[in-house]
């Protein structure tokens, strides 16, 4: 149904723009995106419930690190870009991670969406490098950043960094605890550190592939 209001209302849109009440176009586009959020939110809700559910198999195979990111960039730049950010990558191109290729896209694609999210004409770096026997992959970002006491709970489901962060970037909180969820699966860890002001840094770390 949700997909039929969105088609419904971009072609509404379309045919508005062609006529004298074209300024309804606006309303259309605002309805289009809230059913866009809103659909978003429910695949995030199936998925988590999925992935803890154990339904969803998460495979430990060697995955070419550069390759899945150069794929997660071109899917989340138009957000990146929206907000006036600039994007800048440092991943080895011979650089390989143990884990589940699709798992790990989802948990870029939902950190570096993130980052847009709370970062405005700022800067976003997503790094890799080898740490022992580990990758540590970090998205780091210039933006409002999570206070001390929001951290403990930022992975948890539904967790904001407070009530305001909710009204004012919208996100229900889901992102996050599907990223601690698939990144626990492929056996690794991740970790935010992060100051309100100064940006957040989410780390990932992967066996090395």
């Amino acid at each position: 149904p949700l997909n039929a209001v969105i088609g419904y209302s971009e072609l509404v849109a379309d045919e508005l723009s062609e006529s004298e009440q074209a300024h309804l176009g606006d309303d259309l586009d605002k309805i289009g995106g809230a059913a866009k959020h809103l659909l978003g939110l429910i695949g995030d809700i199936l998925d988590l419930t999925q992935i803890e559910a154990g339904t969803r198999a998460i495979e430990r195979t060697s995955i070419p690190l550069r390759e899945v990111v150069d794929e997660v960039v071109v899917l989340v730049s138009p957000a990146i870009r929206a907000a006036d950010n600039a994007l800048r990558v440092d991943v080895p191109a011979d650089l390989k991670v143990r884990g589940d290729r699709f798992a790990l896209a989802r948990v870029l694609v939902h950190l570096l969406d993130n980052a847009a999210k709370f970062t405005a004409r700022g800067a976003i770096d997503l790094r890799a490098e080898v740490d022992g026997e580990a990758v540590v992959i970090a998205v780091r970002d210039t933006g409002v950043g999570v206070p001390p006491e929001a951290q403990e709970a930022i992975f948890d489901r539904f967790a904001q960094a407070d009530d305001s962060s909710t009204r004012l970037y919208g996100g229900a909180g889901l992102g996050l605890a599907i990223c601690k969820e698939l990144v626990t699966r492929m056996g690794g860890t991740i970790a935010l550190d992060s100051a309100p002001g100064e940006g957040s840094t989410f780390s990932v770390r992967l066996a090395v592939g």
